[in-house]
């Protein structure tokens, strides 16, 4: 008995110490959400933005039969996409007017940010890409690196409608807020071009399903 005791105590120290690193990674996470959440308060038409992304996001997983493990990372991803916005000036973040080349070459690095801020973060290294690759195009005319299709990770396809979705509905400075349904028929219109056919029906379904909820 005496024997069996001594081995079951390294393990309970072992269970011990992951509960302390898993409590510990949550934390730091937390932190991290803080940051997004107060660069996000700065601006009325981003206020909140990554939260809804998040779950519209996590609504076209669950439709997908994704398990709850893939959809947490997937909501993690979605929360932390725009963190690279904190390197962009605000002069530039909160124009009123459209963007020029120049100024929008720059929003363009703000994936390429976010990831090289939060690279020192190991236990998220598998969701980077997914950040990284967000404004990638399924006709491969996106950014930072040009991929098409299939190439680009589903999750950052999924993070894609859900963050053009809920930016055209909710506008910006330069341009005013579409409705939902014209929002849909922007992504309709979209199909094959910025977005994967099998995907945009898919997450177009989910939307006018809660839409109809409501």
């Amino acid at each position: 008995r005496k024997q069996a005791e001594e081995l079951v105590k390294p393990l309970s120290l072992v269970d011990d110490l992951n509960k302390e690193h898993a409590k510990a990674k949550d934390m730091f996470f937390q932190v991290i959400l803080s940051l997004v959440n107060a660069l996000e308060a700065r601006d009325p038409y981003t206020e909140g933005h990554s939260q809804r992304v998040a779950s519209y996001a996590d609504m076209a997983a669950q439709k997908l039969g994704w398990n709850k493990e893939e959809r947490e990372k997937l909501r993690k991803a979605s929360l932390l996409h725009d963190r690279g916005k904190i390197g962009i000036p605000d002069s530039i973040l909160h124009k009123k007017d459209r963007l020029t080349d120049e100024e929008f070459d720059f929003i363009k690095k703000h994936e390429i940010i976010a990831v090289k801020i939060l690279e020192p973060i190991k236990e998220i290294g598998e969701i980077l890409p997914w950040i990284l690759y967000h404004h990638e195009r399924w006709d491969g005319k996106g950014y930072p690196h040009g991929l098409g299709g299939n190439a680009i990770p589903a999750a950052a396809q999924l993070m894609s409608l859900a963050d053009v979705y809920d930016a055209l509905t909710t506008g910006r400075d330069y341009k005013k807020a579409l409705s939902p349904e014209e929002t849909l028929a922007e992504l309709e219109k979209n199909k094959g071009l910025q977005f994967n056919p099998e995907l945009a029906d898919m997450f177009i379904q989910g939307i006018r399903a809660m839409l109809s909820q409501k």
